[in-house]
């Protein structure tokens, strides 16, 4: 029965698909470069399970990881990556440029 099970399981493409990844991360972690310019460096997060407030109950958090200087951006529950996209550029690009890098915490909103 063990074996039967076995070649069930290998032979499965929903559990093949769904199955979770067993591998270690690929690379240790190194420390973060110090920037050299303002606003050239910045962080990225979201601070999510706020209350309702004109129907916004997210914030986008942008850090300059040199001067450490923050802005601040509400979002709604249910956005897109095109409105993130828009409101980085409003947010960000309009008053300081386009960055060098952006770091997140690879959150699933990043990585899709």
């Amino acid at each position: 029965m063990h074996k039967d099970i076995a070649n069930f399981v290998k032979q499965c493409l929903i559990y093949q698909q769904a199955k979770s990844s067993n591998s270690l991360p690929s690379r240790l972690l190194h420390p973060l470069l110090i920037p050299k310019q303002i606003w050239k460096d910045i962080l990225m997060d979201f601070i999510t399970g706020l209350p309702n407030a004109s129907g916004f109950t997210m914030i986008m958090i942008l850090v300059d990881r040199l001067s450490k200087y923050v802005h601040f951006a509400p979002l709604k529950a249910y956005y897109m990556s095109t409105q993130v996209a828009d409101l980085f550029m409003k947010t960000v690009v309009k008053l300081h440029g386009f960055s060098k890098s952006i770091v997140s915490d690879r959150d699933k909103v990043f990585m899709s």
